[in-house]
């Protein structure tokens, strides 16, 4: 999860096009794949932060977002508070 890819690689390596790619996944998972990788590296970096003293810049870059400021954004949406916050 914290290097990039897209969904051209993941259908690639599945044998599969993108398209249906995103509609098996979307059937069978019930949520948008890029709705699942952003919960799956906000997850991750909600562990980070209260198991670890990493900067917060650095838990973004880890968890594969491509700034701190997107990540704390996102952050908000999906949790309620800012990042910072919980290590409070």
């Amino acid at each position: 999860l914290s290097h990039p890819f897209d969904r051209g690689a993941i259908a690639g390596y599945c044998g599969i096009s993108e398209d249906y790619l995103s509609r098996i996944f979307h059937r069978e998972q019930g949520m948008v794949l890029w709705d699942y990788v952003l919960c799956l590296r906000l997850g991750r970096a909600h562990t980070l932060l209260l198991e670890t003293a990493a900067p917060i810049a650095e838990i973004a870059a880890q968890c594969g977002f491509s700034g701190d400021e997107y990540f704390s954004r996102m952050f908000r949406r999906q949790y309620g508070f800012p990042p910072g916050s919980l290590r409070r």
